[in-house]
């Protein structure tokens, strides 16, 4: 009978053991991620202020062409980086959740809500990239 229990203690304590190990792995990723779309944010900013120079003054078609695209390919990997950064918080906040107990049913209820955000956000920001251009 003891030994039973210290089975099922000993299981859900290696069960939580590897979902702090999951949490830990997912924060380091989303904390990498997070730098890099910092750095792709400033990215785009030291192009953004080129392209207004260069629209200042007299260049060739040719090399505001390139910064443009230019400028698009940074802000698909600005894009990129935002969803795999969110997806990332969605797993982290998923471990969490799981290993706090919360049900699924929860879970879902609240990852629908928070995609319904930041869809919001991302229209935003199409907005006002597309203002900025």
């Amino acid at each position: 009978m003891e030994l039973v229990k210290e089975l099922a203690v000993n299981e859900d304590k290696q069960k939580e053991e590897q979902t702090k190990k999951k949490i830990d792995e997912l924060s380091t990723t989303i904390k990498d991620l997070q730098k890099q779309l910092k750095t792709s944010h400033e990215n785009q900013k030291e192009l953004k202020l080129l392209l207004d120079v260069f629209k200042g003054s007299v260049k060739e078609s040719r090399s505001k062409v390139e910064l443009l695209a230019s400028e698009k390919r940074l802000q698909d990997k600005v894009s990129e980086l935002s969803t795999t950064l969110k997806k990332k918080e969605c797993d982290l906040e998923i471990s969490q959740k799981r290993a706090a107990g919360v049900s699924d049913d929860e879970i879902s209820v609240q990852l629908a809500t928070e995609k319904k955000q930041n869809e919001t956000i991302k229209e935003e920001l199409k907005v006002r990239i597309a203002s900025i251009c």
